[in-house]
């Protein structure tokens, strides 16, 4: 079965062998970016209970707004890695 559960720094790796298996699709800067991404995720708001906006908001009031930050969640299917979603986060109140 199938399970869905938020990207850990340690299944950087996975993730981009999951790149790496569909070569006509993805390219290596995908892989550089997806690596970078899932090893720098955060929990997002859903799975941190809100919070995650609320830390948005603190890093935006201290001038931290422009710092590229992701949020990952991995599909596992008997232990393994077999997809992935990566969501590069914008800054709530713009690049000022």
């Amino acid at each position: 079965m199938v399970t869905v559960r938020p990207a850990r720094p340690g299944d950087a790796q996975a993730c981009v062998d999951v790149l790496a298996s569909s070569p006509d699709f993805f390219t290596r800067e995908t892989h550089d970016e997806a690596r970078t991404g899932v090893a720098k995720s955060r929990p997002g708001a859903a799975a941190s209970g809100g919070a995650g906006v609320a830390s948005d908001q603190a890093e935006a009031a201290n001038g931290q707004a422009g710092v590229a930050r992701y949020r990952a969640w991995v599909a596992e299917d008997a232990g393994l890695v077999v997809g992935f979603v990566l969501a590069k986060i914008r800054p709530l109140f713009g690049d000022r």
